[in-house]
């Protein structure tokens, strides 16, 4: 009887490691959001590609509250995360033995707000030398409101305006 006990608990702790190996997982966890709303994203697509040759490996979409958990064995792999109407997020990630790596929360932007629109404006110099002409842009130099050619004259630099009104340059 004794025997018999002895190699039930041998193969219960044998079974018992085979289920702690199994419920040591490996893989990546996470939760999406967007980044201008601050709002979770559920059903957002998360892909996991191999790095090396960018195979699809698994994927999987958010749920209601924008987690997602894929498994991985260790190694590094790509993730990719797309949602209708936002920019696609794309990251290198690696997985390490035995652990499930949260990847916290990775927000995307909203297409609408990634091409808003720009301005450029060329930003001329106030003052250009051509040779033996300097040319100066009015514009460029401050003056009160309703201030003559003479209050202009004085801040030009280069030129000198006396009490007489004599400009030299």
């Amino acid at each position: 009887m004794i025997p018999n006990l002895c190699k039930i608990t041998f193969c219960f702790f044998i079974l018992l490691l085979i289920q702690l190996k199994g419920i040591s997982q490996t893989g990546f966890t996470g939760k999406v959001m967007d980044s201008s709303e601050n709002k979770v994203l559920s059903n957002a697509t998360v892909v996991l590609l191999r790095a090396k040759d960018s195979v699809l490996l698994h994927f999987g979409r958010t749920d209601a509250l924008g987690k997602f958990t894929l498994f991985a064995n260790p190694g590094k792999y790509i993730l990719e995360i797309t949602y209708p109407g936002y920019a696609s997020f794309v990251d290198e990630v690696e997985c390490f033995k035995e652990i499930l790596f949260s990847i916290n929360t990775v927000n995307i932007l909203p297409r609408s707000k990634l091409l808003q629109e720009i301005l450029i404006q060329q930003k001329v110099s106030a003052i250009r030398i051509k040779g033996d002409t300097t040319e100066y842009k009015a514009d460029s130099f401050k003056v009160g409101p309703n201030a003559n050619v003479q209050d202009l004259l004085k801040r030009l630099p280069g030129l000198q305006v006396n009490a007489k009104g004599e400009i030299t340059a």
